[in-house]
């Protein structure tokens, strides 16, 4: 298992939910809210719980960013 956080300045496509279309995310540096949920770049998947990320990372190579309630996606702290 292989896993790394998104950097900030990084960009990404990520689909959007329900939809064939693509957003680019840029990366944000990490602020002090703490009100948010993990999504796995290389697999572009969000999880809404913290059991949901743990299974999905428990095999594989993984690329996470935080995605902050307020801010979008952000460095992970």
């Amino acid at each position: 298992m292989q896993i790394t956080a998104a950097r900030a300045g990084e960009r990404h496509a990520f689909p959007v939910a329900g939809s064939d279309r693509e957003v680019t995310i840029d990366v944000l540096p990490p602020c002090p809210v703490d009100r948010g949920h993990w999504a796995c770049v290389t697999h572009r998947e969000g999880f809404g719980t913290q059991i949901q990320k743990d299974f999905h990372i428990s095999q594989g190579t993984h690329h996470l960013v935080w995605i902050c309630f307020e801010h979008g996606p952000e460095q992970p702290a």
